[in-house]
């Protein structure tokens, strides 16, 4: 907010509360693959289960596309 010169500003809000969601995307070149939202902290079994029953299946070993994952911006790893 403003006011004039010397004179405090006071603004009211409200505190709200609000819900916590995260979102886990999987992309590769050619678009999307799989997400996961929940609405709660991550939490090193919801990552590793996304990880794990989630994209590892749409994976291929050597030589074939989809080889390599890259992890960034999360604390949990």
């Amino acid at each position: 907010g403003w006011t004039n010169s010397g004179v405090r500003v006071v603004i009211y809000q409200w505190l709200v509360k609000r819900e916590r969601v995260s979102v886990f995307p999987a992309y590769m070149i050619k678009g999307y693959i799989h997400s996961i939202t929940f609405s709660d902290i991550c939490i090193v079994d919801i990552f590793e289960d996304f990880i794990i029953d989630k994209l590892l299946p749409l994976y291929n070993l050597y030589p074939g596309p989809r080889l390599v994952i890259i992890i960034d911006n999360i604390s949990v790893y």
